[in-house]
């Protein structure tokens, strides 16, 4: 395994899409990966999948592939319909039932945000709500799972 780069393809995209999970259904209880190493770097081809259970019982497959032009989404299903975002703008909601319905949403410089948020905070002296808590609670699996994987088992973050 790389030390260097033991996530590979998941640290682009992947990594964040962590964070959103854990921030919308609480922390990561199992992970379970694979990697498949085409070609290192420079110009690296690989292709990662983990299945993600959370404590709250939910579970998620994260999947990278860097061998491609840029492609991302995200599709969350649950017992009364599904979501899907395939683009920082386009929403798919469909419930149970209904035809799905297509949402665009206004597009958001989300480092802009960041930045002024901060920057409120000094000049009022209000906390700047930073989300590095919740961050660390989805990387320090990932670092477990990343470190471990080799191992061919589950990993337990609790």
């Amino acid at each position: 395994m790389n030390r260097a780069r033991p996530w590979r393809g998941m640290t682009g995209a992947g990594l964040h899409i962590l964070d959103a999970f854990v921030n919308l259904v609480g922390p990561v209880a199992e992970v379970d990966a694979r990697l498949f190493v085409q070609k290192s770097a420079p110009d690296p081809r690989d292709a990662i999948a983990a299945l993600v259970q959370f404590k709250s019982g939910a579970t998620g497959l994260l999947a990278t592939v860097r061998a491609a032009p840029s492609y991302w989404r995200v599709h969350v299903f649950g017992t009364r319909g599904w979501a899907e975002a395939r683009d920082e703008v386009m929403l798919t909601l469909a419930r149970n039932g209904e035809k799905p319905q297509q949402q665009v949403l206004p597009q958001v410089d989300s480092l802009a945000v960041l930045l002024e948020a901060f920057a409120e905070s000094v000049e009022t002296g209000r906390h700047f709500r930073s989300q590095h808590r919740k961050c660390w609670r989805s990387s320090a699996p990932s670092k477990r799972l990343f470190a471990r994987r080799s191992e061919g088992r589950p990993v337990r973050c609790s």
